[in-house]
C-alpha cells in the first residue's frame, strides 16, 4: 500500500501538471500592459466636459454599429478574396503538375510558394508590428477585463493584421482567418468609433462624446462580434461569442447594438460575395447563394436516441485531446521563452522566429504533397446526382460497375468550385471527358478516378473541411455503403458527415471551453438544425472534461504572454501543515492580509519638481490624492504627466488654485507617454518652488473601502466595476494600502495568504505596522509594486 506521504506527494506532482488549477507567474514579458477603468474619472474637468456634451439619443450609437458593421464586412470579403486570388494559381499549378506525376516538382513548387509567403508574413510581425501576431483574441479579452497593451488598437496593426494573415493563410498553413479576423473587427471597432488616428494623425471633431472607456470597450465587443459574423456567416454566434467570451461587460441595450452590428457585417459580407468571386464580376449582385453558408449541409438526417452513445464518447475524446492541446501549447511556448532567455542578439532572435515559421512550412507542404501517395487511385463505385439521392442509393439501384461521370471533385454531391480535378490520369488509360466549366471559367476534364487525400490536401482549406463533413459520400465511395439505409431509415444517423461535425465541435470546445456560441456557430455555418441536441451534447461533455484538466486556451495564452487578468470568481489554494493543497474560502480572509501597504500619496496642491521627480523614481500608475480631511480621491499617472506638459498651470505657493480647469480630453487619455522622460526632465527643470493643483482632475468616486473588508468581496468589486485600484483605509480615513490587480492574481494571493497563513499558525502578529511619511511636498513613501514595465493599478 501506498503511504499517505507518497500519495500526497504524487498528487502535488500531478498538480504541477494540471494547470486548471495552478495559478502561475506573471513574469516581465514583452508586453507592456496598465489597466485601465471601465467609467471615466469623475474628475471637475470631466464634469464639465459633459455638460458641454449635445443631449441626443441613440441614433448616432446606433449609426455607429452599423458603420463599424459595414466596415468589418468588407474587410472580410477583402481577405478572403485575397486569399483565394494567391492561393488558387498555387493549388492550380500542383494539381496540373501532379495528374503529370511530377511529384518532386510539385514539392518543390509548394514548398517554395509556401516558403516565400509564409517569410514575408512573418516579417511583417517580427519587424514591423509585433503586436498583431496570433489570432488577438487573449489581447482583446484582456483589454474588455481591463488591461490595455500598447500598439494593440493602432492603425499599424490593422494593416500588418491583414496582410500577414493573408500571407500565412494562402502559404498553406493549417491556419484560417476566423481568429484574426476577430482581432481585426476590435480593430475597427476601437479605431472607428473615436474618428482619429495618432498614428495617422487623423483627429476629426465627430463623434467625440464616444471617446470615453465605456463607449470605446461597447465599441470593440461590437466590432469583434462583427468579425465573427463575418469571418463564419454567423451573426448571431458573433453576438453570443462576445458576450458569452470576450466581453467582461455587459448590457441589455448593448445586446441590441451588437446584434444589428453583427447583421450588418454578415449582410455586408454575403451582398458582396454574391456579386464577386476572386475580384471577378458575377453578375448577380444581390443574389445570396447556398455559397455564402460556409459548410452547408445538403442533406438533413433523420436522428436517433441511439447518436448520442458515440456522442458522448465524443465528447469526452474532444475534451481530453482539446486540453491535451493546450497543455503542449504552453509547454512548447515556455521552452521557445526559456530557449530566449540565452545571451543571443535580438537581430538573432528575430531571424530565429523567423527559421521556425519556414521550418513549419516546410514540413506542412511536405506532408500535403506527399501523403495522397499512401492512397491508391480509384473509382467512385456508383454515381448520385446530389446529396438525397446519393442515401437513396441500394445493392439493387447500383451495379458494382461504374455508372456515370462523376462530378471533378470529391465528394460528387458537392460542387466546392475549387480550381481543378482530382483525377488519377497517370494510372488509368480511359480517355478524358470533357464536362463542363468550373467555377474560375475552365473546362474540366476527368477519366473517372480520383484521390481521397488529394480532396483534401490539394485544395483550400475551407473545401477541405466541407468535404469532410458532406452528407451520403459513404454510399457513393465505400463499397460498404449498402449496409446503410436511406435517408429516412432507423440507421440513417450513422453519417460519417455527420459524425465527423459532433466531433470538430467537441475538439472546439475542448480547446475554448466555449458553450451557447460554439452551438450556435456550428448550427449557422452548416444549415443543419437536426444536429443541435448532438452538438450541445458534445460540446456540454467536452467542456465538463476540459475544466477538469486546464485553462481554456485564450486563458492559457494570456499566463504565456503575461497580461494579468481576473476570472469571475478566484481559485486560491495553501498549503496545511501537513503539506495537503487546500482551496480557500476568500470570505474568511480581508483585504489587510494581501494589499500593498506602503503606499504613495499625493496633496491636493503638490510642488511640481517633487512630482516630477517622484513619478521618475517609480512606475505607479494611480495615486491616492489628499485634503485636509484625509483621502479625497485618486488621480492615474498619464494624466499626471499631461498636466506636467502645462506650465500655465503652475503656480507660486502662496497663490490662490486658479479657477480655468483644463478641457477633460486635454488633460485624458488612455495611450501611455512614450517620451516620458523628457516630460518629466522639462517638469523639474522649469518647475522649481511652483505647485500644481491637482484636485479639478481627481477622480472623486474612486472607491475605498475599510482595510477589515471580506477580500472576496473586494475581488468581486475590483473586477466587476472595472476598477483600476481600490484604496483601503484606516480608522482615521487615512490610505493604509491599496489593492490592484496585480495583488488579486492568483499566485500573489496564493503567496500572501500562504504567508499570512503560516505567521498565524506560528502565533506570530499577521498584520505588520503600515508606516506612511508624510513629506511637506506632498508626497509619501513609495514601495515597489510593479508588472512588466509599469505597475497594473
Amino acid at each position: 500500500m501506498m503511504s499517505d506521504k507518497k500519495w500526497h506527494h504524487l498528487r502535488a506532482k500531478i498538480r504541477a501538471l494540471r494547470t486548471k488549477i495552478k495559478n502561475h507567474f506573471i513574469n516581465p514579458g514583452e508586453y507592456l500592459s496598465q489597466n485601465v477603468e471601465y467609467l471615466p474619472p469623475w474628475s471637475q474637468s470631466y464634469r464639465e466636459w459633459l455638460v458641454q456634451q449635445p443631449k441626443r439619443l441613440d441614433w448616432d450609437r446606433w449609426l455607429m454599429m452599423g458603420m463599424i458593421g459595414f466596415t468589418v464586412g468588407f474587410i472580410g470579403f477583402l481577405l478572403h478574396n485575397v486569399i483565394d486570388a494567391i492561393e488558387e494559381p498555387i493549388l492550380e499549378k500542383a494539381l496540373d503538375l501532379a495528374k503529370e506525376d511530377k511529384i518532386g516538382i510539385v514539392w518543390c513548387w509548394r514548398v517554395g510558394m509556401g516558403v516565400i509567403l509564409a517569410t514575408l508574413s512573418s516579417v511583417i510581425i517580427v519587424y514591423f508590428r509585433p503586436s498583431a501576431g496570433g489570432s488577438g483574441i487573449p489581447e482583446l479579452i484582456a483589454f474588455l477585463n481591463g488591461t490595455s497593451i500598447r500598439h494593440i488598437y493602432n492603425v499599424r496593426t490593422l494593416l500588418a493584421k491583414f496582410a500577414s494573415c493573408a500571407f500565412a493563410v494562402s502559404a498553406g498553413l493549417f491556419a484560417g482567418p476566423e481568429g484574426p479576423m476577430i482581432h481585426i473587427g476590435a480593430l475597427v471597432g476601437a479605431g472607428l468609433s473615436q474618428f482619429k488616428s495618432d498614428s495617422m494623425g487623423i483627429n476629426l471633431a465627430y463623434f467625440q462624446r464616444f471617446r470615453n472607456p465605456e463607449d470605446r470597450r461597447n465599441f470593440i465587443s461590437a466590432g469583434a462580434a462583427a468579425g465573427v459574423s463575418s469571418a463564419f456567416g454567423a451573426p448571431v454566434g458573433g453576438l453570443l461569442f462576445s458576450m458569452e467570451e470576450v466581453s467582461s461587460f455587459w448590457s441589455n441595450r448593448l445586446t441590441w447594438q451588437v446584434f444589428f452590428c453583427s447583421m450588418i457585417a454578415a449582410f455586408t459580407t454575403n451582398i458582396f460575395n454574391s456579386a464577386f468571386l476572386g475580384f471577378h464580376y458575377q453578375g448577380s449582385f444581390g443574389l445570396l447563394k447556398e455559397s455564402n453558408i460556409l459548410f452547408k449541409s445538403k442533406l438533413e438526417i433523420l436522428n436517433n436516441i441511439i447518436i448520442f452513445i458515440p456522442t458522448i464518447c465524443l465528447g469526452i475524446i474532444g475534451g481530453g485531446l482539446g486540453s491535451l492541446f493546450v497543455f503542449l501549447n504552453l509547454k512548447i511556448v515556455r521552452l521557445k521563452d526559456w530557449l530566449e532567455t540565452f545571451s543571443f542578439s535580438n537581430r538573432f532572435k528575430k531571424l530565429l522566429k523567423i527559421a521556425e515559421v519556414i521550418l513549419i512550412i516546410t514540413l506542412t507542404a511536405t506532408i500535403s504533397t506527399t501523403l495522397p501517395l499512401a492512397r491508391q487511385c480509384q473509382k467512385p463505385r456508383c454515381y448520385a446526382a446530389n446529396a438525397i439521392e446519393a442515401n437513396q442509393i441500394t445493392q439493387e439501384s447500383c451495379s458494382v460497375n461504374y455508372a456515370g461521370i462523376p462530378h471533378p471533385m470529391p465528394p460528387v454531391t458537392g460542387d466546392m468550385g475549387a480550381a481543378g480535378t482530382f483525377d488519377c490520369m497517370k494510372h488509368f488509360n480511359e480517355v478524358p471527358i470533357k464536362t463542363g466549366v468550373s467555377a474560375n471559367g475552365k473546362w474540366r476534364y476527368t477519366n473517372q478516378t480520383y484521390n481521397e487525400l488529394s480532396s483534401l490536401l490539394y485544395t483550400s482549406q475551407d473545401h477541405a473541411i466541407n468535404q469532410l463533413l458532406s452528407r451520403g459520400t459513404h454510399k457513393q465511395y465505400s463499397p460498404e455503403g449498402d449496409k446503410y439505409s436511406d435517408a429516412s431509415d432507423y440507421k440513417a444517423w450513422m453519417d460519417p458527415g455527420a459524425i465527423a461535425l459532433i466531433g470538430a465541435a467537441s475538439f472546439f470546445a475542448g480547446v475554448s471551453r466555449l458553450t451557447i456560441s460554439l452551438t450556435v456557430i456550428m448550427i449557422e455555418i452548416t444549415n443543419d438544425v437536426t444536429m443541435l441536441l448532438p452538438i450541445m451534447t458534445a460540446i456540454m461533455v467536452a467542456k465538463i472534461v476540459g475544466d477538469q484538466l486546464t485553462h481554456p486556451i485564450y486563458h492559457a495564452l494570456l499566463e504565456v504572454k503575461c497580461i494579468p487578468i481576473l476570472d469571475e470568481e478566484p481559485v486560491v489554494y495553501t498549503q496545511d501543515p501537513n503539506g495537503r493543497s487546500v482551496l480557500r474560502n476568500l470570505e474568511l480572509h480581508t483585504v489587510s492580509e494581501v494589499m500593498t501597504r506602503t503606499v504613495t500619496t499625493l496633496n491636493q496642491k503638490v510642488n511640481v519638481v517633487d512630482l516630477a521627480s517622484s513619478l521618475k523614481g517609480n512606475k505607479h500608475m494611480s495615486f491616492p490624492v489628499l485634503d485636509e480631511k484625509g483621502y479625497c480621491g485618486t488621480i492615474n499617472r498619464i494624466d499626471l504627466i499631461q498636466l506636467l506638459q502645462h506650465p500655465e498651470l503652475f503656480q507660486l505657493p502662496d497663490e490662490p488654485p486658479k479657477t480655468n480647469v483644463l478641457k477633460f480630453h486635454s488633460v485624458h487619455t488612455d495611450k501611455l507617454h512614450e517620451d516620458e522622460a523628457s516630460i518629466l526632465d522639462s517638469a523639474i527643470e522649469h518647475g522649481s518652488e511652483k505647485n500644481l493643483y491637482i484636485l479639478p482632475y481627481t477622480n472623486r468616486s474612486s472607491i475605498a473601502l475599510p482595510d477589515s473588508f471580506s477580500l472576496h468581496r473586494a475581488y468581486l468589486l475590483l473586477r466587476t466595476l472595472g476598477i483600476r485600484v481600490l484604496v483601503l483605509l484606516d480608522d482615521r480615513n487615512m490610505p493604509s494600502g491599496i489593492l490592484t490587480r496585480k495583488d488579486l492574481m492568483g499566485f500573489a494571493v496564493e503567496e500572501k495568504l500562504q504567508a499570512s497563513i503560516t505567521r498565524s499558525l506560528s502565533e506570530s502578529d499577521p498584520n505588520t505596522q503600515t508606516t506612511i511619511t508624510t513629506v511637506t511636498t506632498g508626497i509619501n513613501s513609495i514601495g515597489p509594486c510593479s508588472i512588466n514595465q509599469y505597475t497594473v493599478s
